[in-house]
């Protein structure tokens, strides 16, 4: 990402793609298999660009005492196979790309999330840092 100009409180203005970014958190966070628990997504600014992090999965009733903290991604597992290929659309058992089923089910997903919460958190952060963001 890169800054854009100087905002009127003299802030850095950072563009910032979250779906994108999101998307790519929601991805690392498949493989745990940990019904109620979550990855925590933290924030930090390196070399003036927002970068988001993906913490370990831990339990639901853990609370961060940091302003780095955005969001939790739940724990979440994949488990279909190429036997199953017609639950995804697909003409046979060839045409199974685990990754592929992935993305687009993450996609699905993020068409329908509301960013609003993560958003004003990582403005927050942003802010705190002497930083404004905009998402694009």
């Amino acid at each position: 990402m890169e800054i854009l100009e100087k905002d009127l409180e003299n802030q850095t203005v950072i563009e910032f793609d979250l779906v994108y970014v999101y998307k790519e958190l929601l991805i690392k966070a498949e493989g745990y298999d940990l019904e109620g628990w979550f990855c925590p997504v933290f924030a930090n600014i390196v070399n003036n660009e927002l970068v988001l992090e993906l913490g370990d999965p831990v339990s639901g009733n853990t609370f961060f005492m940091t302003n780095s903290w955005v969001d939790n991604i739940e724990c979440w597992k994949f488990d279909g196979t190429a036997e199953d290929y017609k639950e995804y659309g697909l003409p046979s058992s060839e045409f199974f790309d685990r990754n592929e089923i992935i993305k687009s089910m993450v996609s699905d997903y993020v068409d329908n999330f509301d960013f609003s919460e993560i958003a004003d958190n990582i403005m927050e952060y942003c802010k705190t840092e002497g930083f404004d963001v905009r998402f694009i």
